[in-house]
C-alpha cells in the first residue's frame, strides 16, 4: 500500500500522473510506472532476484505495518543515531537483500512474481505499508524488461549512453552489505 493524498492505494493500481506522498518533496506525480514478470525460468537463471519478505514490525517501531514483499535490491529507509558518527547521515537506504537473516526478513521461493516500479522527477522515498522505501531509481534499469526500458529511456535518454549525470541522484546514501551489517539491527 502506497500513501497518496487520497489515502493508501495498492501499488499495482498506481499509474503515471497519480500523486504520491514523498518524504522529502511532499506530494509528487508519478512520471513512469513499469513491471517485470518473473517466472520459474527467470528465477533459475538469476536466483539472486528472488523476492524478499519483510514481516510486519521487522524494521522496528512496528514497521512495516503489514508484511511487504519486495525485490532484493529494493531499498528501505533506516534511521539510526550511530549512522551520524560514521557517515554524517541520520538516515540511509539499505537493500532488502542486506536485511536477510534478520528477524522477520527472509527470501521467498515462488514460481513467479511481478515486480512493480514507479519513478518521479527525483529519486523519492515513499510510504509503503507504513515504512519509508525508495522508488525506482532510473540508473538501475537492469531489473526491467525491454519495453519498460524503452519507455524509461524516453524520460531519461542519458541512460542509453550510460551517463548518470542527467539521472536523479539517490535520495539518501545507500549502505553496502558490510556497512548494513554494522548498523541495521
Amino acid at each position: 500500500m502506497i500513501a497518496t493524498p487520497r489515502g493508501e492505494v495498492p501499488v499495482e493500481q498506481l499509474r503515471p500522473g497519480d500523486r504520491v506522498i514523498t518524504r522529502d518533496n511532499g506530494i509528487q506525480e508519478i512520471r513512469w510506472a513499469g513491471r517485470r514478470d518473473m517466472g520459474a525460468a527467470a528465477f533459475s537463471k538469476r536466483p539472486a532476484l528472488r523476492p524478499v519478505m519483510i514481516a510486519a514490525g521487522a524494521l522496528g517501531n512496528g514497521l512495516p505495518e503489514q508484511p511487504m514483499m519486495v525485490a532484493p535490491g529494493h531499498r528501505v529507509l533506516i534511521a539510526n543515531p550511530q549512522l551520524h558518527l560514521y557517515f554524517a547521515e541520520s538516515e540511509v537506504l539499505v537493500a532488502a537483500r542486506h536485511l536477510l537473516g534478520r528477524r522477520g526478513v527472509h527470501e521467498v521461493s515462488l514460481l513467479s512474481t511481478t515486480y512493480l516500479h514507479m519513478t518521479f522527477d527525483d529519486h523519492e522515498v515513499v510510504l509503503s505499508n507504513g515504512a519509508w522505501t525508495e522508488c525506482f531509481q532510473p540508473g538501475d534499469h537492469s531489473v526491467i524488461g525491454s519495453v519498460q526500458r524503452r519507455d524509461l529511456l524516453e524520460l531519461y535518454p542519458a541512460l542509453e549512453t550510460g551517463s548518470q549525470s542527467e539521472c536523479p541522484a539517490a535520495a539518501r546514501r545507500a549502505l553496502d552489505q558490510n556497512e548494513a551489517r554494522l548498523f541495521v539491527v
